[in-house]
């Protein structure tokens, strides 16, 4: 007895694959089987992707389109009808590309937390690595197949960067789609943090781009000239007309955070640079400040009262402790100290008493800083020579109240 089954009754033909389109891809591609004898309904039949059952989406009896079944890997597909298996095509499952879908946040300076999302980045970061624009790779905080966090790089040893451009996720030798972040100029340091207008400075940190092109540097909203630009650091000299204030860098129209440099106080002149005590001084220089609050005006440690106060200008009265001597004079603004310029500190006669009489009158010249006494001149006003006066012992007095030679001829102009 020879089995017969009826044409149409479910496998009585071998259902045949003719081709696949595409014959590579990862799981979800959609894939045309054509040929022939699938039936012209689904039923019970199957396709297989290497033995993982797939879910077609549509079914003819010459074609067939479905979409690679997760977890199916490289092998034959086959269309089972009624139980008869067709032929088998080789289609070969291929590891679906990374993909990003937003970083958060978008833009940020060196050392920020970038959350990248999106699919395809493997559960474990293994070899894989996310890389900027630069060549800087990030230092990956975690890692799984939907959600990176990473730390925008700094320069490295061997002067890969990262600057404003695409990041991408590398898994495995395939790059995903790239998605830009704007690398924002960050200042980590200055070297030195104060100084004169002049001084040389260094600014560190990143996202400074090389060359400097359009980028600007300034102090307190003046803005400086610089003479060197790396991406991770400048080298730029205070600008005349700086004050104390923040330094920012400023990369494509965006600032960088301000971190402040401050001017310290210069003084150029002393005028008079000698006098007695009392007498006013006036300090010209530079960055004293527009108000004195707490910076003050010293000779040689001993605080002086100001009479005026300016940015550029002091007016001071000598302190009346000193006596006859040379003093620095220093002004401090901010815990900061100025340079030092000498003021000399001279004698000073108030008073001569009587202020006529013969030869052989006692007199008597009041003042102060007169220091040891041996002898005194008495030149008369426009006289070309002077007479040496002697003082007897008993009336020579014991304290600086007489006027010595040399300082005599220091003031000798008050003489009546």
């Amino acid at each position: 007895m020879v089995a017969f089954r009826a044409a149409g009754s479910g496998g009585g033909t071998v259902p045949n694959i003719a081709s696949l389109n595409p014959t590579s891809g990862p799981a979800g591609t959609s894939v045309t089987i054509q040929g022939s004898n699938f039936g012209a309904t689904q039923g019970t039949s199957t396709v297989k992707f290497n033995g993982t059952t797939a879910a077609p989406t549509s079914w003819g009896a010459a074609s067939i389109t479905v979409p690679v079944p997760a977890g199916a890997t490289s092998g034959g597909v086959v269309v089972a009808v009624g139980g008869v298996v067709s032929n088998s095509v080789n289609f070969t499952v291929t590891t679906p590309p990374p993909s990003i879908t937003s970083l958060n946040p978008t833009s940020g300076p060196v050392g920020t937390s970038v959350t990248i999302s999106g699919s395809n980045f493997g559960a474990t970061q293994g070899s894989s690595a996310v890389v900027f624009t630069g060549g800087g790779v990030g230092v990956v905080t975690s890692w799984s197949a939907t959600s990176i966090v990473v730390t925008v790089p700094a320069v490295s040893n061997t002067g890969a960067d990262a600057f404003t451009g695409p990041v991408v996720v590398n898994v495995g030798g395939v790059v995903s789609n790239g998605m830009t972040f704007t690398v924002t100029p960050s200042i980590t340091s200055l070297n030195p943090t104060s100084g004169l207008i002049g001084t040389s400075v260094g600014i560190f940190g990143g996202g400074f781009g090389a060359p400097q092109g359009s980028s600007t540097v300034t102090f307190n909203g003046v803005t400086a000239t610089p003479t060197g630009w790396f991406r991770d650091s400048i080298t730029v000299p205070v600008p005349v007309g700086a004050l104390t204030g923040n330094i920012v860098v400023t990369v494509g129209g965006i600032a960088s955070n301000g971190v402040l440099f401050t001017l310290t106080p210069n003084i150029s002149s002393l005028n008079p640079s000698s006098g007695p005590v009392g007498s006013s001084v006036t300090v010209t220089g530079t960055n004293f400040g527009g108000t004195q609050g707490t910076s003050t005006v010293t000779f040689n440690g001993t605080a002086a009262t100001p009479s005026s106060w300016s940015t550029t200008s002091i007016t001071v009265s000598v302190p009346n402790s000193l006596t006859t001597n040379t003093y620095g004079v220093v002004v401090t603004v901010g815990g900061f100290a100025s340079n030092t310029l000498n003021f000399t500190v001279t004698p000073a006669i108030t008073s001569v008493n009587p202020t006529s009489g013969p030869i052989g009158t006692p007199v008597t010249i009041t003042g102060t800083n007169f220091g040891a006494v041996e002898s005194l001149e008495l030149r008369r006003v426009g006289a070309t020579q002077a007479s040496s006066c002697q003082f007897q012992t008993a009336r020579r007095p014991a304290t600086s109240s007489l006027l010595s030679v040399r300082h005599l001829r220091q003031t000798a102009s008050y003489l009546q």
